[in-house]
């Protein structure tokens, strides 16, 4: 993208302001796992960095994970462009008495847009100690429920939740910048 998504306006608000809005929500315990980036001061959030520097998804994983203070909890990756707090309360339910619960999207798990109970900070803990980085590879040692678009698509017909920016043109209403960009 050329910049830290977080800090990317977008809509009137930065993506990071938009998805700790999703997440409070749903609850009073709004963490937001902020790598090794300065804090953002998002009002109503607490900020933890990675216990790895630079070390995907997973990391900022176990971070929220060992800060947060309810025992399901609700993970969003900054750059979504329409979290949905109706779909992660679904997914939020369907937990007990799996471990990860993650919505299908054209036949794609979105383990950015998933319910993880913190119980499963062992396992995930353990997968970074060993140099996993990605967050599907770490799921596979735990019980996961898959949840197709019969959990989702009367609250979110075409799955927009899951819609990412990875490119300045993927952020509808917006140029990308001259001279194009780097992926971010």
């Amino acid at each position: 993208m050329g910049a830290d998504k977080a800090t990317i306006p977008w809509q009137g608000r930065t993506l990071a302001e938009r998805g700790a809005a999703v997440l409070g929500e749903l609850t009073d315990d709004v963490v937001l796992a902020r790598g090794a980036r300065p804090p953002l001061g998002i009002h109503g959030t607490r900020e933890v960095p990675d216990p790895i520097e630079h070390a995907g998804p997973l990391a900022g994983l176990v971070a929220g994970l060992r800060a947060a203070r309810h025992r399901r909890v609700a993970v969003l990756a900054t750059d979504l462009l329409a979290p949905r707090a109706d779909v992660l309360a679904r997914l939020l339910d369907r937990l007990d008495p799996v471990e990860v619960a993650m919505p299908l999207v054209g036949g794609r798990p979105q383990p950015l847009h998933a319910a993880v109970a913190q119980a499963s900070l062992p396992v995930l803990e353990r997968a970074l100690a060993d140099g996993e980085r990605g967050l599907l590879r770490a799921f596979a040692a735990l019980d996961v429920v898959l949840v197709g678009p019969e959990g989702w698509s009367d609250l979110d017909p075409d799955g927009s939740f899951a819609r990412d920016a990875d490119e300045p043109g993927d952020l509808p209403g917006t140029a990308p910048p001259v001279g194009g960009s780097d992926r971010g």
